[in-house]
């Protein structure tokens, strides 16, 4: 590792943090505060208080705006008063950004970069676990969308009706900006979503679930025009579980033979075989259990990892969306292709750990120098583990590759990523782009210092 700076400063944060428990020793270490980065501005939550702040330092531009903090997201009357903020995360369009909010009540708030309230809307029951960003960079190949993820469920948001709901509020905001009617308007726009249960089993709860892709019908189906996501969750019962999400609520083929046919078959052979046995006891028939009528879509389960008493406790994804990062209770970290389902590599030693992907510029450059030439051979694809009880971040070449760095980090800190950026709809398809790499920064708790973690990057 010699020649080699594994980290860069950045920049570091311009405003006053006292809010979200800045100043206490490992602050950063709450499992109840959530952050997220920005192109400009850093978002920063504990409990109910949030606080937005833009960053300086020789590598940022002029920040749009200079950051806000909200004391107490508002939430419907009655509500438990010891709710709070669980799920912070970006939205980036070209020219514009927008923050979504997540709170335990399973409310779903977007801010503008000001601190205007823009939706604000209940998608289930039960607390958000996480937020998780789906986006094709270059050309709108595939569906973009924000996953919500719920104890029991995963909500799906299209990029387009998100992109032309918040772009007619955040017109309507610089009209009139009437805290009261902001609130009211805010409330009366919905967004349209879809819905799916994602349990692996009846105890089970999920801690995050993302939806990773599209997928093709599967057998038996009829081919259509409906789109089937895959979906991968972590949770108490399963360490991975992949589920196929159709957008179609009605019985499909598959489902009528292992609910209807299936079970009539054995109930069938059961009752034989209880007419040649009289003299023995009774045998209990198994009967499935009857669904309650619901407003989730279909979804089935795929595979699941089950090994207990590991349970999933985080879960990032690549770029891409082909490989994930999901770290568990027994301090293992694993990689799996969510392509093939199965796990790649493992790492063990990792207790409390957090992942992040990120593309590290060969030619050693910070990642946003001559961005108009760069093309995604130019960039590595790795994995940042960040080990707070060793106290290090280390920086690893996927798939198979060496560990290229060891960043010491004595005092607390978070690993941050800024989002990747939708496909705008008043966008030439045949607009040319350069490939923007998924960077990663680490901020550092007690000094508020950024730093761009690149393990190529020269002295």
């Amino acid at each position: 590792m010699a020649g080699k700076q594994p980290s860069l400063w950045w920049g570091c944060l311009v405003s006053e943090l006292g809010a979200v428990g800045a100043g206490k020793p490992g602050w950063l270490d709450d499992a109840a505060l959530v952050a997220a980065m920005g192109r400009d501005l850093v978002a920063i939550a504990r409990q109910r208080s949030l606080v937005v702040t833009p960053w300086s330092g020789a590598h940022s531009s002029a920040p749009r705006a200079s950051g806000f903090s909200i004391d107490s997201i508002p939430a419907a009357t009655g509500a438990d008063p010891s709710y709070r903020i669980t799920a912070l995360e970006w939205l980036f369009w070209e020219g514009w950004s927008v923050l979504a909010v997540g709170t335990s009540l399973g409310i779903l708030c977007f801010y503008s970069e000001i601190g205007d309230l823009l939706i604000k809307q209940s998608f289930n029951v039960g607390s958000i676990c996480n937020l998780h960003v789906r986006c094709n960079q270059n050309k709108r190949v595939t569906a973009e969308e924000l996953s919500v993820a719920f104890q029991s469920s995963i909500a799906r948001i299209d990029a387009l009706d998100l992109q032309s709901q918040l772009r007619r509020r955040l017109l309507e905001v610089a009209r009139n900006s009437t805290l009261e009617r902001q609130l009211i308007a805010a409330e009366s726009t919905k967004l349209s979503y879809q819905v799916w249960s994602v349990k692996s089993s009846g105890s089970s709860i999920c801690v995050d679930a993302a939806i990773t892709g599209v997928l093709p019908p599967a057998l038996f189906e009829q081919q259509s025009r409906e789109r089937y996501f895959c979906a991968v969750t972590i949770g108490s019962d399963s360490t991975l579980a992949a589920f196929r999400l159709s957008e179609d609520r009605r019985k499909s083929l598959t489902e009528l033979l292992f609910n209807k046919v299936v079970p009539a078959t054995v109930s069938r052979i059961t009752s034989f075989a209880k007419a040649f046995r009289r003299n023995s006891e009774p045998v209990q028939e198994a009967r499935p259990a009857e669904v309650k009528a619901q407003e989730f879509s279909r979804a089935s389960l795929i595979t699941a990892l089950k090994d207990s008493p590991r349970k999933g406790e985080s879960l990032a994804l690549s770029p891409t969306c082909s490989l994930a990062a999901v770290t568990d209770s027994l301090g293992r970290v694993l990689l799996v292709d969510v392509h093939a389902l199965v796990v790649v590599r493992l790492w063990k030693g990792y207790r409390d750990a957090h992942c992040k992907f990120l593309e590290a510029p060969l030619n050693g450059s910070s990642g946003l120098q001559h961005r108009s030439s760069c093309v995604k051979e130019d960039f590595s694809l790795c994995l940042a583990i960040h080990a707070p009880r060793r106290a290090v971040v280390e920086v690893w070449q996927l798939r198979n590759g060496p560990r290229l760095s060891v960043i010491h980090c004595s005092e607390s800190c978070r690993l941050l990523q800024p989002p990747s950026q939708f496909w705008s709809s008043d966008r030439n398809d045949h607009e040319e782009e350069s490939y923007s790499p998924k960077l990663v920064f680490l901020l550092k708790g007690d000094s508020g210092l950024l730093s761009l973690i690149n393990p190529f990057m020269d002295q």
